[in-house]
């Protein structure tokens, strides 16, 4: 019988209540509850309403506690749109 080789497991999710408390208290968003924030809600629409300001201060939370790096604009813009286009980036990148 052969074992399965770790490369072939598919990647784990983040877990978007977790990574949405995250974000919250990074931006500094106390009046919002992170189980109110839908994993594919846009960030910058209801509830959090994040502005560049907000979503630098995340990705910059992000890099951090997940030790990945955004590496451009592009990157930032193409995963920093939604809880779970965050964990998909969060999860490629530690893959």
């Amino acid at each position: 019988m052969e074992k399965s080789s770790d490369s072939t497991k598919a990647p784990s999710k983040i877990d978007t209540l977790e990574l949405a408390t995250h974000i919250i208290e990074a931006v500094g968003l106390v009046e919002v509850d992170p189980a109110s924030v839908g994993a594919d809600d846009p960030l910058t629409e209801a509830p959090l309403h994040l502005d560049s300001i907000d979503i630098l201060e995340a990705v910059t939370a992000v890099e951090d506690k997940y030790g990945v790096k955004v590496k451009d604009a592009e990157e930032g813009a193409k995963y920093f749109r939604s809880l779970n286009s965050i964990s998909e980036f969060i999860s490629q990148k530690t893959n």
